[in-house]
């Protein structure tokens, strides 16, 4: 889709601090996170929601997910991170990871009325660098 910003982003058009790429996936910080190291999850491939992938692109989506939040999970020594398909606001398949901390403010699905933080731009690149540092160590 010409005017889909993650089908620009997934394309190298629009530059993110990325976390993670493979060959069918793309992974970020969302920039209005709700805690530190939301990320999403986004297929190359555009279609808007994730039951509209064939099995083989929805379990690759799936797996992604499941690998960045195990990683994002040991990184931070947390245990908790919740996987949010919610398919709004962007018309393309994406999967939120969200780090869950001790009292960081929200309720057991955090919403934009429960957020208590802002990120800086500067604080997000951190993030993502931080982030991907531990993705490719774990990967390799």
């Amino acid at each position: 889709m010409e005017n889909c910003i993650f089908c620009k982003i997934a394309k190298g058009q629009i530059l993110t601090d990325k976390i993670y790429e493979d060959k069918n996936v793309v992974a970020f910080l969302d920039l209005s996170g709700l805690t530190k190291g939301h990320t999403l999850v986004v297929p190359k491939t555009h279609k808007r929601w994730l039951w509209d992938h064939d099995d083989k692109e929805y379990c690759e989506i799936l797996k992604a997910a499941k690998k960045i939040a195990n990683i994002i999970r040991s990184h931070y020594g947390i245990e908790w991170v919740e996987m949010v398909v919610a398919g709004m606001g962007v018309h393309h398949t994406h999967i939120h990871i969200l780090p869950r901390f001790p009292n960081d403010g929200h309720k057991e699905i955090p919403l934009d009325e429960t957020k208590e933080k802002t990120f800086s731009t500067e604080e997000l690149k951190e993030i993502a660098e931080d982030l991907k540092k531990a993705i490719e160590t774990q990967i390799k």
